[in-house]
């Protein structure tokens, strides 16, 4: 059987911010992420790319290895937090070791 590596998320959507409290006027999601068959903790990156403004501020969890929500043998599990500090069209990259995502989202107040 072959195995398959790689990082994995659900496109996010503005929702309530995270615990920590977002700065005013912000936008935040929490997406899950995965990985299977990598190695290292998790660390999120967004810049927005249509302005010049502050990065996005992420909270991670440690990675759970082989939860329910992983339910891949080698796989594992990170919720995690994002503030936006503006609306607009973000880029935003999950790494884990040599092993990322990256997508582009538009995040607007809900």
């Amino acid at each position: 059987m072959a195995t398959r590596t790689g990082t994995r998320t659900v496109a996010p959507t503005a929702t309530g911010h995270p615990a920590s409290g977002p700065a005013p006027n912000s936008t935040a999601t929490a997406p899950p992420w995965w990985t299977v068959g990598t190695t290292g903790e998790l660390t999120i990156q967004g810049r927005r790319v249509d302005a010049s403004v502050a990065p996005l501020r992420a909270r991670i969890n440690s990675g759970v290895p082989e939860t329910a929500f992983a339910e891949v043998a080698g796989g594992r599990f990170w919720a995690s937090g994002s503030s936006f500090p503006t609306e607009g069209c973000w880029q935003v990259t999950g790494r884990v070791r040599r092993t990322s995502l990256t997508f582009v989202v538009f995040m607007a107040k809900p």
